[in-house]
């Protein structure tokens, strides 16, 4: 839960400074409940997050790392990462996305690789997205869709695997709103208005209506988990360094 009044306040830090180019390649440091981007500390004094079998409070960071587990090499690539930094991470954070390179994945499927993660011991990080992979395609949902309930079916499949997870994951829809590089960012729609509806306002709606389905369908072991980016892209009365305030999805959200 956080706090009332509580705003996100983040202090960025390089992880040039502490960590080899091999290393800094493959490890995250991630912030329950706030991530921007792949590295960072956070002010979470008054951030307590909670899920089912899991309660983190105080100003604690979980050691995690980005792998792939619908890799054949995902273990092996688990052992290596482990051997390379003398430590098990506590989450393993990948991509889910609704197409790659015109392909349609369901979350029966990444109902799988959750299971994968979790028999490494590992808490999944999920950063879920409403689009293609590989741009090129041009395949992403339309704000305007999501909000009318077109995938609704989706999303409820997506939160049925999650509750028959049962297990503690973190979930993000749609990472680094604040950016101008992903179709579901205002900054975005602003650069390509024949090709996104998006606003930060929809931004918002959209990621409440997903986070009402998931309560509604019973997900409770799901740790919403909203993650700007580092720097993004001024729009309105944001500055870029700022901008991620307008996607705010509000206390009972994140």
């Amino acid at each position: 839960m956080l706090k009332e009044g509580f705003m996100p306040e983040l202090q960025l830090e390089s992880p040039k400074r502490f960590l080899s180019v091999p290393v800094r390649a493959m490890l995250t440091l991630i912030v329950v409940g706030i991530v921007v981007g792949c590295f960072l500390t956070s002010k979470v004094e008054a951030l307590e997050v909670s899920g089912k079998g899991l309660a983190i409070g105080g100003n604690k960071l979980l050691h995690g790392v980005c792998l792939d587990p619908s890799s054949s090499s995902f273990v092996d690539s688990y052992a290596s990462y482990c051997d390379l930094v003398g430590k098990k991470p506590a989450v393993i954070t990948y991509f889910a996305h609704v197409y790659n390179s015109g392909r349609y994945f369901d979350w029966k499927y990444y109902g799988t690789l959750l299971k994968k993660v979790d028999s490494v011991g590992a808490i999944p990080f999920v950063k879920a997205t409403t689009a293609d992979w590989n741009m090129g395609t041009g395949l992403y949902w339309t704000a305007a869709s999501i909000l009318a309930g077109e995938h609704d079916a989706y999303f409820i499949e997506a939160a049925d695997v999650a509750k028959e997870f049962g297990k503690p994951m973190f979930l993000s829809w749609n990472h680094e709103m604040n950016g101008d590089w992903y179709p579901w960012s205002e900054a975005y729609a602003r650069k390509n208005p024949s090709d996104s509806d998006w606003t930060a306002e929809k931004y918002i709606k959209v990621w409440q209506r997903i986070v009402n389905i998931y309560r509604s369908q019973g997900a409770d072991n799901v740790i919403f988990a909203w993650a700007p980016d580092v720097e993004g892209r001024s729009i309105g009365g944001y500055t870029a360094t700022d901008s991620w305030k307008a996607y705010w999805p509000g206390l009972g959200y994140v």
